[in-house]
């Protein structure tokens, strides 16, 4: 290798560190818009036989905010309207399981125990935490706005450019031909295997569990139904960080027959769509084993942030993938 190729990779190398180091506090935005433009690009195909490529793309984005952003807002204000119920439902008058559950911790361990004052205690130290994190509070806000804008412009220029984005990387001749082209069909089957299976499984389970809830008469159904969408999303744990503590709340207010139905609920109805759904919607067409769906979702959050859930098992299936490719045409 000749010292002006060394210099150039030399280069290459720093430049592309800079840029990486100005990417990473806006890393899970771009990986986001990337994501949506690999999702919405057939989509996109169709519509660029009627209309220019800008037009094209420019609606695909504005269909994004309709049909992602402006709903996440909205269930954001139902969750936060049932929150602050649950705040005033604490600070007020209105919980008469309070009185059962603080006698049977009496009867139980031989001492008053006021539930009532510790959980009103607890809400007045987190309010007072925000309050005296307001700037950093209002700063993260600027960083989530700044950086939704970013992602429909990386979305729009995903779907235009795109495609032209995924020759050019082909021209670096890496791998013999067919090798490559392979490696691109399967992380895109994947991919859709990936997103179509996790959010799926998350909405379908995140209902079902709320569904539960509902019968059993938790209060603050739309809340612990938004928490467990969320939790769904993690294999084998998801809802069930909300269900049992649910059915000890119910046993603890002397619900017994209620806490067994919704555990009996959470076991046979729930499990479902973790022990069925998810096999066949992520495991079956992404390829990708159990343990590294999980290992994946926890790792790429602490490392990605939110859109690490999909991004952390991608990582896993284009790694297998690799490996595929290489033992199929190198050993």
């Amino acid at each position: 290798m000749d010292r002006y190729r060394i210099s150039l990779l030399s280069l290459i190398g720093i430049v592309a560190v800079l840029c990486a180091l100005m990417l990473a506090p806006f890393m899970g935005y771009i990986l986001t818009a990337i994501l949506l433009g690999f999702l919405l690009h057939p989509v996109y195909e169709r519509l660029n036989r009627r209309m220019p490529s800008q037009a094209a793309a420019g609606l695909l984005v504005v269909f994004t905010v309709v049909a992602a952003v402006l709903p996440i807002v909205i269930t954001m204000g139902f969750v936060a309207e049932d929150a602050r119920t649950l705040m005033d439902t604490v600070e007020g008058e209105d919980l008469p399981a309070l009185e059962e559950l603080e006698l049977y911790l009496e009867n139980l361990l031989g001492e008053e125990i006021d539930i009532r004052e510790r959980i009103a205690s607890l809400v007045q130290t987190v309010a007072a935490y925000v309050a005296a994190r307001a700037s950093r509070i209002v700063r993260f806000a600027a960083n989530v706005a700044i950086g939704t804008v970013l992602m429909l412009f990386v979305q729009f220029y995903v779907l235009k450019d795109g495609k032209r984005f995924v020759q050019w990387t082909k021209n670096f001749d890496v791998m013999e031909h067919d090798a490559q082209e392979l490696l691109y069909e399967r992380i895109g089957r994947t991919t859709r295997a990936l997103i179509k299976g996790h959010v799926l499984v998350a909405v379908l389970q995140g209902v079902i569990a709320g569904i539960g809830l509902f019968i059993v008469g938790i209060p603050n159904v739309a809340f612990w139904t938004a928490v467990m969408i969320l939790l769904a999303f993690i294999p084998l744990i998801g809802t069930s960080l909300v269900m049992i503590p649910a059915s000890i709340y119910l046993i603890l207010t002397g619900n017994i027959v209620a806490a067994l139905a919704l555990l009996l609920y959470t076991l046979l109805i729930v499990s479902i769509t973790d022990n069925v759904a998810r096999p066949f919607l992520v495991e079956k067409d992404a390829g990708i084993h159990e343990v590294f769906i999980l290992v994946g979702i926890l790792g790429g959050v602490l490392l990605f942030g939110a859109i690490g859930i999909f991004i952390g098992p991608l990582l896993f299936g284009v790694f297998k993938n690799l490996l595929d490719i290489y033992q199929d045409n190198y050993t």
